[in-house]
């Protein structure tokens, strides 16, 4: 008691943040892997027009709001799990909301590489963690 359970900051790596439109940013590839995972998810395929409000709910991006907490956004420019544009969509949801959002885009990164949890960056993660509180 007395302490808020609400979510103070959120550092964000390389995380879908839209799957209304993750699967037209993929590679076929990628539609090969990610469709079958959403729709196990979703309990139907992502464009089944009866799930959409689903879809909305389960999409970080479609939910931003001028309220949202301060974002750090880390995304890997080589990953070949999720499409930076998906970032891209969260920090431009962001933006348009009026909320507090800062980006890393990290060139040599990959999906969940090691740059992420190395020097600079884990110090920019600190720093921001410490500028939400």
């Amino acid at each position: 008691t007395g302490v808020s359970s609400a979510v103070q900051a959120i550092v964000d790596y390389s995380g879908p943040s839209n799957l209304r439109t993750i699967l037209q940013q993929s590679t076929p590839h990628g539609v090969g892997v990610r469709a079958p995972a959403m729709e196990a998810l979703l309990g139907k395929a992502v464009e089944d027009e009866s799930i959409q409000q689903l879809v909305a709910l389960a999409s970080p991006a479609l939910q931003v709001s001028a309220s949202a907490p301060p974002l750090l956004l880390m995304h890997g420019v080589q990953d070949n799990q999720v499409p930076i544009n998906q970032a891209i969509e969260l920090q431009q949801a962001y933006e348009v909301a009026g909320a507090r959002v800062e980006a890393e885009w990290i060139l040599q990164a990959t999906h969940g590489s090691g740059e992420y949890f190395r020097s600079p960056y884990l110090e920019q993660v600190a720093e921001f963690l410490q500028r939400a509180w």
